[in-house]
C-alpha cells in the first residue's frame, strides 16, 4: 500500500520495511524545509515538521539523519521506521530538536506498547532524555523542552489511531514553548 512509503504489511513490529521509500520521502520533506528557508526567509529554528501515522515514522526518519537543527518535530500515532538502524544512521544534529510524540492507547493500528517502546529506544539511540506526560499540557511542564531537548510522549486513554481536541491543544502549548512564544 503506497503513500509516504510502501507499507509491505499491517504487521508494523516485525515486518520489512521500504528503506528506499523511507529515504526518499525524507529527501522530498527536506527539500521542502529548504523552500521555506531558501525561498521564504523562514529561520530553520522556526519550522517544525511532523506528522500523523507514516508521516510520523516520515519525521522519525528525517529527524535521525537530520543536518540541520529544527525548531521542533511532532510524530502522532506512530513508530520508528528502521528503527534497528537508527544508532548506525544518526546525525550529530539528531539530537538537536525538541519532540512531541502522542499516541492514544486505543491504537489498533500502531499498538501502544510498541509505539512506547520505540519511542524509549529512540531517545537512548538520540541520546536524548525520555519524559512520558499525561494530556493537558502545561506552560509549566514544558518550559525547558527547547533547551532540555527530549522526547516528550503524551499519552492519551481514550484515543484510538487519529487526533483530538485535547492532543491539538497540547501539541499547541508545546508549539509554543518550542518556538518562544508567550500568550
Amino acid at each position: 500500500m503506497p503513500s509516504w512509503f510502501d507499507c509491505l504489511s499491517f504487521d508494523i513490529e516485525n515486518r520489512e520495511e521500504d528503506e528506499r521509500g523511507l529515504t526518499e520521502a525524507a529527501r522530498f520533506l527536506n527539500e521542502l524545509i529548504d523552500i521555506e528557508v531558501n525561498e521564504h526567509g523562514i529561520p530553520l529554528e522556526r519550522i517544525i515538521i511532523g506528522g500523523l501515522s507514516q508521516g510520523g515514522a516520515v519525521t522519525c526518519r528525517t529527524l535521525t539523519t537530520t543536518e540541520r537543527k529544527l525548531g521542533g518535530a511532532f510524530i502522532l500515532s506512530s513508530y520508528v521506521p528502521l528503527r534497528r538502524k537508527v544508532p548506525e544512521m544518526k546525525s550529530p544534529l539528531s539530537s538537536s530538536t525538541p519532540i512531541l510524540w502522542a499516541h492514544g492507547k486505543l491504537d489498533a493500528q500502531v499498538k501502544f506498547e510498541f509505539a512506547l517502546r520505540s519511542a524509549e529506544q529512540w531517545a537512548i539511540d538520540l541520546g536524548v532524555e525520555f519524559v512520558k506526560s499525561r494530556p493537558r499540557l502545561t506552560e509549566k511542564d514544558v518550559e525547558n523542552d527547547p533547551y532540555d531537548i527530549k522526547v516528550r510522549f503524551v499519552e492519551y486513554d481514550d484515543l484510538e489511531h487519529w487526533v483530538s481536541g485535547t492532543e491539538l491543544s497540547d501539541m499547541a502549548v508545546w508549539m509554543k514553548a518550542v518556538l518562544g512564544l508567550s500568550e
